[in-house]
């Protein structure tokens, strides 16, 4: 039995006792009406009512002791399920395309936050114009059917883009009573409620991600599991982007007609050496990896190889 539930035992005896204690006085007293009004004042100077009022406050405390509890169990629950959906994400990029990706993170902030739609922006690099890249598909099917430019300048985007503006998140839980609001393009959804909130690299803006129309009120721990994610989602979008690139790369100088050598500027070990250049050695890449550029051409030395990569190590 734990602490409050002791106290609120202990205090039960105790009220029961009292009440026991004045029931018979009570059932003399009932016939004569000036005589329970006598009663009363004796039952206040007893400490009847007091005790009354103590069992009262110790119950109104534990139950307040309940709530802090159960408060306590669902920001633990929400923080389980963000733990969970971060590690959902990577797994997800791995094969799905990046707007596939994206949708997939909406949709967990979605879940996360209680929201009915959700929406990225990526800000160009002007910091002027805003790309529309997404909304999640559950916005998509049942509540926005507007046409939108994919491109427009944040000038004449509504508050939501005051992200961009002033680096800081959105919040509005009563978004009719904005005295500052635009027009809504026709067909887009009724806006109730909504969070938007800028992703910020290297001290600039570069996506906006928000959320909207959750059936209460948005709190802080929202704003936090939607910057969570947001900011996570951006940054495996950036690691896929480089991947890509890093790939496309490769294939480029694979496949050069030109012998292309890469190696370590200290051991000098071959690193990378293209298709053309192994051809022309007669190496294979797993035999180059363990020589140097000495070991090819026995007639070179060291010196005479470090003043022709000189010019090199100085750039």
């Amino acid at each position: 039995m734990s602490h409050g539930e002791q106290l609120l035992n202990n205090l039960r005896i105790s009220f029961g006792q009292i009440t026991t204690e004045h029931r018979q006085r009570v059932e003399e007293l009932k016939q004569h009406s000036e005589s329970v009004r006598e009663y009363t004042y004796i039952m206040i100077f007893s400490g009847t009512l007091a005790s009354l009022a103590i069992f009262l406050t110790a119950l109104f405390r534990i139950n307040q002791a309940g709530n802090r509890r159960n408060e306590d169990e669902a920001i633990l629950n929400l923080q389980a399920r963000r733990a969970e959906a971060l590690l959902k994400l990577p797994r997800a990029a791995e094969h799905l395309v990046e707007k596939s990706f994206m949708q997939y993170g909406q949709e967990l902030v979605e879940n996360l936050t209680g929201s009915q739609i959700a929406f990225i922006h990526f800000v160009n690099n002007d910091h002027e114009t805003i790309e529309l890249v997404n909304w999640s598909k559950n916005a998509i099917e049942r509540y926005c059917h507007a046409t939108h430019d994919s491109h427009y300048p944040v000038s004449k985007a509504g508050i939501w883009a005051d992200a961009v503006r002033n680096g800081k998140p959105v919040i509005l839980n009563d978004y009719a009573s904005y005295p500052f609001k635009r027009e809504l393009p026709e067909g887009h959804s009724e806006l109730k409620r909504l969070i938007s909130l800028p992703v910020i690299e290297n001290g600039k803006v570069v996506m906006i991600t928000g959320v909207g129309n959750k059936t209460t009120d948005y709190t802080e721990m929202d704003v936090e599991t939607v910057q969570l994610l947001s900011n996570e989602i951006w940054q495996i979008l950036q690691q896929q982007r480089m991947a890509r690139k890093v790939a496309r790369f490769s294939h480029m100088l694979e496949q050069s007609l030109n012998e292309i050598y890469i190696f370590d500027s200290r051991t000098l070990r071959y690193i990378e050496v293209n298709l053309g250049a192994r051809v022309n050695l007669g190496y294979s890449h797993a035999e180059l990896e363990k020589l140097t550029p000495l070991d090819i051409r026995p007639g070179l030395t060291r010196e005479s190889f470090e003043e022709r990569v000189a010019p090199l190590r100085s750039r």
